[in-house]
């Protein structure tokens, strides 16, 4: 596997392994595979994995000591979201069994009350609206692979929204996006930013009508039609308008940029995101503004890094940091950076073993 395509499947297998077992199709070191703030700030939720299983861990920033925050034996648990009044937080659970599909689950935010939404099968990356009145998450439509050969994944994904108990499914986005990625919702409540398709579906299938009798030649279009983007989304007009950013970033790969984890900041007008750089890839952090699109390089020689997020008073990032050792995953680590020095910091946790 070359390090383009490694890359790839990394993003992808670091962003849902805890929602699809055997991600990879090998037993990896102790992980941790995502994380979030809570609405106070004063916490940090990561999930990490470890025999087998994914579980979600709240960690205190003033002491790093790491508790589990349900009581489940053996599961993959997603990253949590929290509602924006803070006493509410949802999240996905997969069952250890192979083959199991994932289910989205609501707990109060202290982990009591906790009822899972077994209608919200085939989900990804839940989280609340602004008004806390309806559930906003990823759904796939496939799970194998296209070419027989490939280690089967989830695909053909697009985003819908539900009310809290799971009934009135509607979908937002038609665009049966290959890889999923972790929404974020704009401060107005109004957008969702994700890593997505650069051409949308009517532009991509117009491309595969032109060249439906020539399967060469939409192989030499394979680059533009699977060209990934940050995008915008309204949630106002669902599934459009649509606003779709490529930033270019320097010693960026050579087949295209690779993006992760794009975050809006609490203006609303900035945006934080991930981007491979160099060879071997680093995943550096970067802001954008969306009016300007002036980029700025917040960190330099990150390694591989993931699962961005962003404090709610706008102060603080915090990212997963995962070594690599002969194109095997090695350890990983929670990061601090302060977006005013841009200072990157070790989070140094305990109690998780």
């Amino acid at each position: 596997m070359n390090i383009y395509s490694r890359a790839i499947k990394f993003i992808v297998c670091a962003g849902v392994a805890m929602i699809f077992a055997g991600c990879g199709g090998r037993v990896n070191p102790p992980t941790y595979e995502g994380l979030t703030f809570s609405p106070d700030g004063k916490q940090i939720f990561a999930v990490h994995s470890q025999s087998g299983s994914a579980f979600i861990y709240k960690i205190p920033l003033d002491t790093g000591r790491a508790a589990r925050f349900t009581s489940a034996s053996q599961a993959f648990e997603g990253v949590p979201a929290f509602s924006t009044d803070g006493r509410r937080v949802v999240y996905t659970e997969t069952p250890a069994e192979k083959g199991a599909s994932s289910r989205i689950v609501i707990s109060n935010s202290d982990g009591s009350d906790s009822h899972a939404l077994p209608s919200l099968d085939h989900a990804a990356w839940p989280l609340f609206s602004l008004d806390n009145k309806t559930l906003i998450f990823a759904r796939y439509g496939y799970f194998g692979n296209y070419d027989g050969f490939a280690q089967p994944h989830a695909h053909e994904w697009d985003y819908y929204a539900s009310d809290l108990d799971g009934t009135n499914v509607r979908q937002l986005t038609h665009e049966n996006i290959y890889r999923v990625s972790r929404s974020s919702l704009s401060p107005d409540g109004n957008s969702l930013v994700i890593v997505g398709p650069e051409l949308d579906s009517t532009q991509r299938h117009e491309i595969e009508l032109s060249y439906k009798d020539a399967p060469t030649e939409v192989a030499a279009h394979a680059s533009e039609l699977n060209a990934e983007a940050i995008t915008i989304y309204s949630l106002e007009q669902p599934p459009k308008p649509r606003r779709v950013f490529r930033p270019h970033v320097k010693d960026e790969p050579g087949k295209g940029p690779i993006f992760g984890d794009p975050i809006f900041l609490p203006d609303g007008e900035t945006i934080l995101f991930l981007a491979a750089t160099g060879n071997p890839f680093d995943y550096d952090v970067f802001q954008m503004n969306l009016q300007t699109q002036k980029t700025v390089k917040l960190t330099n020689r990150n390694g591989h890094a993931y699962s961005l997020r962003v404090s709610p008073d706008g102060k603080t990032a915090a990212f997963v940091r995962q070594k690599w050792h002969n194109g095997q995953p090695g350890r990983s680590a929670i990061f601090l950076l302060d977006l005013a020095s841009g200072t990157v910091t070790p989070f140094r946790i305990t109690g998780i073993e």
